[in-house]
């Protein structure tokens, strides 16, 4: 399942979108992306799925894609915006799953804007990480709707 963490960031309408991954994704039906259609770009092709676990799914998604994403972002929570609220979980010494209050800190609206750059920069690193993002964006999969019901956010690898 894949669910949609969107930074709404200022000027000339942007919008910086980011995937994050709760547990493994396939399409419902394990239907294989669609057949390349002739001139179109990948995203133009996922931009077609109904779902943002489908659109995922078509711009490549497998498990651990975004672990660069999420390791630059967790190093900048735990440095920064949520030292405290997760020091006995994501942030200790022996990490663990965030608790309650972690999470809350991971999902604030002023963490993540804090902390996105670090996770974009070292998703872009890696090549498999960047292009799902770009094709992610590109496709609006963050438009769509999910496939199942909303199990709540969760930015912690």
């Amino acid at each position: 399942m894949i669910r949609a963490l969107a930074t709404i960031t200022q000027g000339v309408a942007a919008a910086t979108l980011v995937l994050s991954v709760l547990s493994a994704c396939s399409s419902s039906d394990g239907a294989p992306p669609p057949a390349a259609d002739a001139g179109a770009t990948l995203a133009e092709r996922c931009e077609k799925e109904p779902s943002v676990d489908r659109c995922a799914t078509c711009c490549g998604y497998q498990r651990g894609i975004l672990e660069p994403y999420l390791r630059g972002f967790q190093a900048c929570a735990c440095r920064e915006a949520c030292t405290q609220p997760c020091a006995a979980s994501l942030c200790a010494p022996s990490p663990t799953e965030p608790s309650a209050e972690c999470q809350t800190c991971l999902n604030d609206f002023q963490t993540v804007i804090a902390c996105e750059p670090g996770g974009n920069d070292e998703c872009e690193k890696v090549e498999s990480c960047r292009s799902f993002r770009e094709c992610g964006n590109l496709a609006l999969c963050l438009d769509k709707p999910d496939d199942t019901p909303d199990s709540g956010p969760n930015v912690g690898p």
